[in-house]
């Protein structure tokens, strides 16, 4: 048996469902909600480690249709762009989104409210980013598998090249 929460079981699990009840009010009211307010609001501090803030994420894109962004904690402490002319965020949207750096997610905001836009542009660059990445990354590992072939492979195999149309 796994000692591992599975996803179907959290999404039965009443303590994930609670917690999942409360992120989506908060998303829906403030279009973001902090991991440690949903749980201090629910009186679940205790078992904080046990929530599994991935499947939260699934959950709440599958039910409410968005996407989430992970954010740091200097997201929720900023000032919102109503009340500051030019806030952080509008400067510099990269800041708040919880990615590579050792940033750690302190919460979630939903990319399709307006209030968030910056996050949106920010967020589609990253995985641009991250496409990018990888792409490079197994460019890089197919030349290298391909240059430490043995001579007889590389006479009866031809070099793989990405989007070609032959198989």
């Amino acid at each position: 048996m796994s000692k591992f929460l599975r996803k179907e079981a959290a999404r039965k699990c009443l303590i994930h469902k609670a917690v999942r009840i409360e992120a989506a009010l908060r998303l829906e009211q403030l279009g973001a909600f902090e991991k440690s307010a949903v749980l201090e609001a629910l009186g679940f501090d205790a078992v904080a480690d046990a929530i599994r803030w991935d499947y939260i994420r699934d959950f709440l894109q599958e039910d409410e249709g968005c996407e989430l962004v992970p954010v740091v904690s200097l997201f929720f402490k900023s000032p919102t762009a109503k009340e500051r002319k030019k806030s952080p965020l509008d400067l510099m949207p990269e800041r708040y989104i919880a990615m590579g750096f050792g940033k750690k997610t302190a919460g979630f905001a939903s990319v399709s409210q307006d209030a968030n836009a910056k996050l949106v542009l920010q967020r589609i660059k990253q995985r641009e980013r991250v496409r990018n990445g990888t792409s490079e990354a197994f460019e890089t590992f197919r030349k290298n598998v391909f240059n430490r072939a043995s001579p007889a492979l590389k006479a009866n195999m031809a070099p793989l090249e990405i989007g070609s149309s032959e198989h």
